[in-house]
């Protein structure tokens, strides 16, 4: 059977350009910048190689788990 794999992508800015394609559980580190664009909330993160960029919200929360909100 096949693996099935979650990837996010990481954006130059909200709803914007690709930059890098980040693997379900890849370490992110989050920064303080929040925006709302295309009706969706973006969270600006850096990896840990140093690359900053935003990512679709609604991915992070899938990622990091149910806070019991």
């Amino acid at each position: 059977s096949d693996v099935y794999k979650r990837q996010a992508w990481i954006y130059r800015s909200p709803g914007g350009q690709q930059l890098v394609l980040v693997e379900d559980g890849a370490t992110l580190l989050l920064l303080s910048g929040h925006a709302n664009q295309r009706g969706l909330i973006w969270q600006e993160v850096m990896t840990v190689d140093g690359l900053t960029g935003w990512i679709d919200a609604d991915k992070l929360a899938e990622e990091t788990g149910d806070s019991g909100g």
